[in-house]
């Protein structure tokens, strides 16, 4: 027993100093681990028990103990010390690492598990959405979205397309449920909006007036479209649009410093001509051509963001500066031509968000479709009522009809029938090509060019700007409005500045460019007017008519 406890009397030593640690380190504690030490403590008790009843009990004397029982003692005390630090503070355990310790990355699923956690997500995302229709008191869901959960889901793809078919029913609900319907005829030339509320839909049916089109101030008088011409400050943020932005450059395009502006006319064509290079970066070089680029999406954005804010400003105004109603409010159409392809379509939806429009308030309308849903409302057909008089009708159901749409740079061709009461058959696919207005004035520019000379038309455009854009005016108005008569003679204003330039170019005046040129007999001048027969003026159509026409025929000849 002498030898033991010579062994043992250290190990009691170190244990008593160990728990005294201990002690000293539960009374650190906060009152709420009173339980946790109180247990610890027994354990400390129940261990010094043990330890001297393992001692007694490997007591020999005949064979004294070589070795004192000092590893089992050392392996409970960190077990105390470890159980201790887990409850109270896990910074008292070791942070020495095991040897030959290696981080293991953590594996990823098996793809089955992916699978199946892809399919319960769906699933819940279907059912919240369901559950969310559901609340709002709109019309039921068509039948195949409304008997989602009676059917077993087991394709993916199937769950995904009921998927974007509820989401698409929910869109629709909330457009129908908006109090405006603004609609914005974005032209190559011209454009404008138009919008009519809810209640005045609902309550006045067929009521026109009820439709508010604002006018837009011009020289000549009132417009119900507006050039589709924008200007920019040198620094790109917009500055007017219209008839505003046509008359600043026409006051300012002389001043030097003006040449840092950005103006913009005829533009859209660039979504149909440069189609297949489109993106969100496409840049787009400005009406003068002297070097000043924007992002396309910016000019068509700041178009579109125009007529939002003149159409809340306009109903801000009639009710006393009042927020009478907010953009989240309206439900927004913008027209698109039928031959546009899908990349010009989502570049016009993603123009329409960059203005402050959302996707789910915004609704493309394809051109010669909402001519066509106009032409059902007027009256074309006289029918015999019951009582035997006589009544102007509209379309009846089967009748058939070319829509045939020729805006400023694009041309529509389509063939509709009539199905129901607001529903129609395409019969024929859309067609058509650039054959618009502005083909006119290109055979035009082609004119001025053999005429005038290149290097001349160049200079007159660089260095007399609001000259050239008077004279471009002018031609506009005698494009849709000269006689047809073919001995008429069409008059145009050659501004004195153009023959100045002409003359420092050729040393000869232009009247004498004329008379040996191949439209000596055609053309005239008198003073500052040039003269040209009705048969010239006629030819600048010539593209435009004969596309037309070839489409026509091919049209009527798929259709024998």
């Amino acid at each position: 027993m002498r030898q033991l406890k010579h062994y043992t009397k250290p190990l009691e030593l170190k244990l008593q100093s160990a728990c005294n640690q201990i002690k000293r380190d539960i009374k650190r504690l906060e009152k709420g681990y009173d339980t946790v030490i109180k247990e610890l403590e027994k354990k400390v008790d129940e261990f010094k028990t043990t330890l001297h009843q393992e001692l007694e009990t490997s007591a020999e004397p005949s064979r004294p103990s070589t070795a004192p029982p000092a590893p089992r003692v050392k392996l409970k005390l960190k077990y105390i010390i470890g159980l201790i630090a887990i409850r109270s503070d896990k910074n008292l355990l070791p942070k020495r690492q095991p040897k030959h310790h290696r981080k293991i990355r953590k594996q990823p699923p098996p793809l089955d598990n992916q699978v199946k956690r892809q399919k319960h997500l769906t699933k819940q995302r279907l059912l919240n959405l369901r559950k969310a229709f559901q609340k709002t008191e709109s019309p039921p869901l068509r039948s195949r979205s409304a008997d989602l959960s009676k059917r077993n889901r087991t394709s993916a793809s199937e769950a995904k397309q009921d998927g974007a078919n509820i989401v698409k029913d929910i869109e629709v609900e909330q457009k129908k449920n908006k109090l405006l319907v603004a609609a914005i005829d974005f032209g190559t030339t011209y454009s404008g909006y138009a919008c009519l509320t809810k209640d005045d839909f609902e309550n006045d049916k067929g009521d026109n007036s009820k439709i508010h089109c604002p006018h837009w101030e011009r020289e000549a008088g009132l417009s119900y479209k507006a050039p589709t011409s924008v200007l920019f400050r040198p620094n790109k943020t917009f500055h007017s649009f219209g008839f505003e932005a046509e008359k600043y450059y026409h006051e300012n395009s002389d001043n030097i410093d003006f040449k840092e502006w950005y103006f913009y006319k005829h533009f859209k064509m660039k979504l149909y001509t440069d189609k297949d290079e489109l993106t969100q970066d496409t840049i787009i070089e400005d009406s003068r051509e002297a070097g000043n680029r924007m992002k396309a999406v910016d000019v068509f954005a700041a178009v579109i963001k125009y007529f939002k804010d003149h159409l809340l400003k306009h109903f801000k105004d009639r009710h006393d500066d009042k927020e009478y109603l907010n953009n989240n409010d309206i439900h927004w159409v913008i027209t698109v031509p039928a031959i546009w392809d899908l990349k010009a379509k989502q570049f016009m939806k993603d123009a329409a968000l960059k203005a402050g429009i959302s996707g789910d308030q915004l609704t493309l309308a394809l051109e010669p479709e909402a001519a066509s849903l106009y032409c059902r409302k007027v009256p074309v057909s006289v029918e015999t009522t019951k009582d035997g008089g006589k009544a102007i009708a509209a379309m009846q159901n089967g009748s058939q009809y070319i829509v045939f749409d020729q805006g400023g740079g694009t041309t529509d061709i389509t063939v509709h029938e009539v199905t129901g009461q607001n529903t129609l058959k395409e019969i024929h696919q859309a067609c058509g090509g650039h054959y618009g207005g502005t083909t006119v004035n290109a055979e035009f520019y082609k004119f001025l060019t053999t005429l005038l000379s290149g290097p001349v038309i160049k200079e007159i455009r660089d260095k007399h700007p609001s000259e050239y854009f008077d004279f471009m005016t002018a031609f506009e108005h005698k494009k849709t409005s000269f006689s047809v008569d073919e001995k008429s003679m069409i008059t145009l204003r050659i501004p004195v500045v153009w023959m100045e330039v002409f003359k420092d170019n050729t040393d000869e005046t232009l009247e004498e460019a004329i008379l040996d040129s191949a439209y000596n007999g055609k053309v005239t001048m008198q003073k500052d007017k040039l003269r040209m027969k009705y048969e010239l003026f006629r030819k600048f159509f010539d593209y435009s008519i004969n596309n037309v026409l070839r489409v026509f025929e091919e049209l009527f000849k798929n259709q024998r």
